[in-house]
């Protein structure tokens, strides 16, 4: 056989399968959820909140756009990362100016096929770029991945404030960018 067809079909077969991956956005508006009702995770006048109904997700001082960065979460206003108290004492959830090892979390992402828009894509963008741009996505889901919390999920207390809980949820919608 010749080498250099050889060669050729191994570059073609790979081109094309990575054609058609895509890359996971690392972009996201993060819905949260427990016992009392469900929101939205935002950054207002550095200070994280859950907000009714969806926020802008520009970047700014009130924004609800999150980057996923590997492990951790990062706010797209410039005011940290999403932290968690490792010892267990402190359920509550806020903003920590640098990363470290409570700001690790374990990230569950699942394919979600191309069909109808799901009911969490609100606001203006969000929906423009899942629509038009990004039919494919992944839906994401939050855990503690370290301390006394380590498996228990992001999600909203009993005063609908971000914090750790055992039976709350939060989901994030992430679309796929085809190069």
């Amino acid at each position: 056989m010749n080498p250099r067809g050889t060669l050729f079909v191994l570059v073609a077969v790979f081109s094309t399968s990575e054609a058609r991956a895509g890359v996971l956005s690392p972009w996201c508006q993060i819905t949260v959820g427990g016992s009392n009702g469900s929101g939205y995770l935002a950054v207002v006048g550095g200070k994280l909140t859950v907000m009714d109904k969806p926020p802008p997700t520009e970047e700014g001082e009130r924004s609800g756009a999150w980057y996923v960065q590997g492990t951790r979460i990062k706010s797209t206003t410039g005011h940290g990362y999403l932290a968690y108290d490792l010892s267990g004492k402190d359920r509550r959830v806020f903003l920590v100016p640098l990363p470290g090892q409570n700001t690790e979390w374990r990230v569950d992402d699942s394919p979600r096929p191309p069909s109808s828009i799901p009911d969490e894509i609100k606001g203006t963008f969000a929906r423009k770029l899942y629509s038009e741009n990004n039919p494919d996505g992944w839906t994401s889901h939050f855990y503690v991945s370290k301390g006394k919390f380590a498996g228990q999920s992001l999600g909203v207390d009993e005063s609908k404030q971000p914090a750790i809980t055992k039976r709350g949820w939060a989901t994030a919608w992430r679309p796929l960018h085809h190069p």
